[in-house]
């Protein structure tokens, strides 16, 4: 029996000048047993040719594109394509370890585990910090109690282009990335995979390069670094897909340990919600924040929410509770001076949600 087919799924938009380097990282592996997927989502320089002319130098390459739509629907597209036994998402502008693939099989394989998660290292600490996993090999139920209290596998699962996956897994279970999200469609694909698992193997090396060694993405780096996404929102869409599927597996100590550590991340992200808010109106970010507390998930779990520090507020997850919307409008508000200490003032405030401006406000 041969070696497993292993499908990579590069995106591509405007890369023209970095997505050869990409390829050839990948075809260049220690693993050969590869086919390459390519899917312009109608990029507006020389992307397309540029990959066309890839394509004609190893048939391991395959070719396709598309109307522009975003990088989760070029992803889905490639994964519709896919026919490997496992598979790998390569941003363009990036690229893979030459072992990358070669380690990943491996640990499929006498593992026998179903997603493989690895250590990533970024081109510039100070734009983008590197991702670090320490070398381990988990329970799916032991990532779940620990997703939202190590940060290290909270990071690095929160990029699908970390980790190594099974088809039949993705596509059974008719997994996709989200098409409307603008932030964290990668995280929310990768919980809702860890959902279908027995086991992960986490590996320390660094072997997926994320770069920001030219201008665009560096301007792209540094704009975002000056919006405050509203990742409030993503914290509720995860509480939902835990819920829905662990609930009556967890014991209530270990509910705890999940919900109680969402809800603990979930109010850290409303108070940068009110030290950044993104709309002009007072009243409607009260709404807007009443709506997150009567959430049925939210509230559920706040009833598992602990203090995990001396500086945690002991009034705000009380008000929460409460639903007093106004009350904890004003408490949080109180928080935004520390805050700005910390990390600075922003510019822009943004929703998660593709179909949602940026809007500038002044931080006062």
């Amino acid at each position: 029996m041969g070696e497993p087919l292993v499908s990579v799924i590069v995106p591509v938009y405007n890369t023209q000048l970095y997505v050869e380097r990409a390829v050839h990282s990948i075809l260049n592996q220690t693993y050969k047993n590869i086919e390459v997927i390519l899917v312009n989502d109608e990029s507006t320089d020389d992307s397309e040719q540029v990959c066309k002319a890839l394509k004609k130098k190893d048939q391991r390459i395959r070719y396709f594109s598309q109307v522009h739509q975003g990088v989760s629907a070029a992803r889905n597209n490639g994964i519709r394509q896919a026919n490997g036994t496992y598979l790998l998402f390569c941003d363009s502008d990036d690229f893979f370890s030459e072992m990358l693939v070669e380690r990943v099989v491996t640990e499929f394989k006498h593992k026998n585990c179903d997603m493989v998660h690895f250590s990533c290292k970024s081109s510039d600490e100070e734009l983008y910090p590197s991702s670090y996993v320490n070398e381990e090999f988990l329970e799916q139920k032991e990532v779940l109690l620990r997703y939202f209290n190590d940060s290290s596998i909270f990071r690095n699962m929160y990029s699908c282009c970390y980790g190594a996956y099974k088809s039949d897994i993705i596509k059974n279970n008719n997994l996709v990335f989200n098409e409307k999200l603008v932030l964290g469609e990668d995280g929310l694909f990768t919980l809702e995979y860890l959902m279908y698992c027995h086991s992960i193997k986490f590996i320390s090396d660094e072997l997926y390069i994320y770069v920001q060694d030219f201008d665009d993405r560096k301007s792209a780096t540094a704009k975002m670094n000056q919006i405050s996404y509203n990742e409030y929102e993503l914290l509720c869409i995860y509480l939902k897909t835990i819920s829905d599927k662990w609930d009556m597996q967890l014991t209530e100590e270990e509910k705890v340990k999940v919900y109680g550590s969402c809800y603990d991340k979930l109010i850290g992200r409303l108070v940068r919600l009110a030290a950044y808010p993104p709309f002009r109106s007072v009243k409607k970010n009260i709404r807007l924040l009443d709506a997150v507390i009567n959430n049925s998930y939210v509230s559920m779990a706040g009833d598992y929410y602990r203090t995990k520090r001396k500086t945690d507020s002991q009034q705000i997850p009380k008000l929460m509770k409460k639903r007093k919307a106004i009350l904890v409008w004003l408490m949080l508000r109180s928080k935004r001076k520390n805050y700005y200490k910390l990390y600075g003032k922003k510019k822009f405030g943004k929703s998660i949600w593709k179909d949602d401006d940026i809007v500038e406000y002044k931080v006062k």
